[in-house]
């Protein structure tokens, strides 16, 4: 999906200070969207020579800005509760290795993506938020993307979700995998995923 491409070079990569530095969610996906621009131009052709260059950025930095563990269990959705401690944790740490692949390859493929955030609205949900953006292509498209962040326990923001073009990071997702588990069960479908994340990472 080209959206998908586009939209992952929206996500946050960013050194500490800034994420610390991001006290709402609109101040987290711009603070960590402009530097994301700026470190995947300086290192654009390096990763066209070696794509397993961008995995390090993106376990190191991507992957804390988002809420693994919620997004796995929303992935899942009626399964989970089915599902054993031991079978949960399996499946966010195969999820989690699934995530940093597909956003190292994306990140592989940048093209010069420019992003736009557009005004904050007011969230009548203290503990969510919705940041609206938009990527705007070399060719003039533009993109809309909504990032949902979940207020954590500490008091920062992390992502949960974003929709591109309406369509739905989590349900999408939650569609493919639950009628997985539904035809064959969740220690295949973890099976599978762990099988795909052991396969040499390609662009």
């Amino acid at each position: 999906m080209n959206w998908f491409k586009a939209v992952v070079a929206t996500l946050a990569l960013a050194g500490a200070s800034a994420v610390l530095a991001a006290q709402t969610p609109h101040e987290l996906i711009d603070a960590t969207s402009q530097a994301l621009v700026s470190r995947l131009d300086a290192q654009k052709d390096a990763m066209k020579q070696d794509p397993n260059i961008v995995v390090g950025i993106v376990n190191d930095v991507v992957l804390p800005t988002m809420d693994v563990p919620t997004i796995s269990r929303k992935v899942l959705g009626k399964h989970w509760k089915g599902a054993s401690p031991e079978q949960q944790a399996k499946f966010t740490e195969q999820f989690r290795s699934y995530m940093v692949r597909f956003y190292s390859r994306v990140f592989a493929n940048y093209n010069g993506e420019k992003l736009e955030i557009l005004p904050e609205i007011a969230s009548k949900e203290p503990d969510f938020a919705v940041v609206k953006t938009q990527i705007v292509k070399s060719s003039g498209q533009t993109i809309p993307v909504d990032y949902r962040l979940q207020k954590q326990a500490d008091g920062s923001w992390k992502v949960i979700d974003f929709k591109a073009e309406g369509v739905s990071l989590v349900i999408n997702n939650q569609k493919q995998y639950g009628a997985q588990v539904g035809k064959d069960g969740l220690d295949a479908v973890i099976a599978t995923l762990t099988s795909k994340n052991n396969q040499p990472l390609t662009r």
